[in-house]
């Protein structure tokens, strides 16, 4: 405090004293030979009493100083944090916290802002519907629903794993609209090793419609199921979700993503571009399987040969073998038989 804030608070108080002083009644009393305090020993007693009064309120004052700044770096987890002013044009949504069945999401945010059709979503003040597909070690959504401005809003969450790291591969929301259609976002996002939360901000954009998401202050954590290495033979162990295969005659599809992974860690090899898996069937008359057509599937996984593309022949049981082999060396690393069933 400056000395003029010390002038300025003893002056008040001198000024409150001697109110307080005036407003006594004046009260007759008889002379006595007993010793009486003289007018400056009071004059210097009201001096000290008007000194310990201006450093008590100023001892208050530092106090209630110190009781503010503590309250404001207190968070309820213990910790310390920075207090920061808002940031110009930050949107504020406000916090939201969704932890989805299974504790297979939880998702806890400071400011969560949806703008679309010319309307903010924030998910307050309303009942939020938090759904998830459970997938497999390698695949899992979050999806939440709620009601705002008299439409219903969507956030959808895509997951996957490489049982490393896990990530989002693409966020959809609702268009603001009563019939509402999906807005989407393609990319890596949240990418984080596994058993650990994600923690940072995340805004995205939509040129063509306008909209956007802002989600700042984030906390996501996920607990997927564990990939099974134990099964097939070799080095290396081929995973698919389906342990068995189920059509139709005349049916036909792309299977699930094969992933090849290292026994040791329970991941995705090292370069995985070093392998390739082919397929066939044990007996094609019932079905058969072949890798799928990159120029429709343009990825990666494709070109590797992770990609089976089934059809059903007729009814009946089969097996499909898939092995992998090492480009470099032409070495099998890695096989296993998926059981078949056709069924009219």
């Amino acid at each position: 405090m400056s000395a003029k804030s010390y002038d300025e608070l003893e002056t008040r108080l001198t000024e409150l004293f001697d109110r307080q002083e005036r407003a006594f009644p004046e009260t007759t009393r008889e002379w006595s030979d007993n010793p009486v305090t003289s007018m400056n020993a009071l004059d210097e007693q009201r001096k000290r009493r008007r000194a310990r009064t201006t450093f008590g309120a100023v001892g208050a004052l530092a106090a209630a100083i110190a009781v503010v700044v503590g309250v404001m770096n207190y968070n309820q987890s213990g910790g310390r944090v920075s207090v920061k002013p808002p940031v110009q044009g930050q949107p504020l949504g406000g916090q939201v916290f969704w932890q989805s069945e299974s504790n297979l999401v939880q998702f806890k945010a400071d400011d969560f802002l949806i703008e679309a059709n010319g309307k903010k979503f924030t998910a307050h003040d309303t009942p939020v519907t938090v759904g998830i597909d459970p997938g497999s070690a390698a695949y899992w959504t979050l999806e939440v629903t709620w009601q705002e401005h008299g439409v219903e809003m969507r956030m959808n969450i895509y997951f996957a794993s490489d049982g490393r790291d896990w990530w989002g591969t693409e966020i959809r929301t609702y268009d603001g609209r009563i019939e509402g259609d999906w807005i989407e976002y393609h990319g890596t996002y949240f990418k984080t090793p596994l058993g650990q939360p994600f923690v940072g901000d995340l805004d995205l954009s939509d040129k063509a419609s306008g909209a956007s998401l802002h989600v700042h202050g984030l906390w996501l954590e996920t607990h997927p199921k564990k990939f099974d290495c134990s099964v097939g033979s070799g080095t290396y162990a081929i995973v698919l979700d389906q342990h068995s295969i189920e059509l139709s005659p005349g049916s036909s599809g792309t299977g699930e993503t094969a992933l090849l992974l290292d026994r040791a860690a329970c991941a995705t090899v090292p370069q995985p571009d070093r392998y390739t898996l082919t397929w066939s069937s044990a007996d094609p008359s019932v079905a058969t399987v072949a890798p799928a057509d990159c120029n429709e599937i343009p990825t990666d996984a494709c070109r590797r040969g992770e990609v089976p593309l089934y059809l059903g022949v007729k009814a009946g049981q089969t097996t499909f073998h898939a092995v992998a082999e090492d480009r470099n060396t032409g070495a099998v690393v890695g096989q296993r038989d998926f059981p078949v069933t056709v069924k009219d």
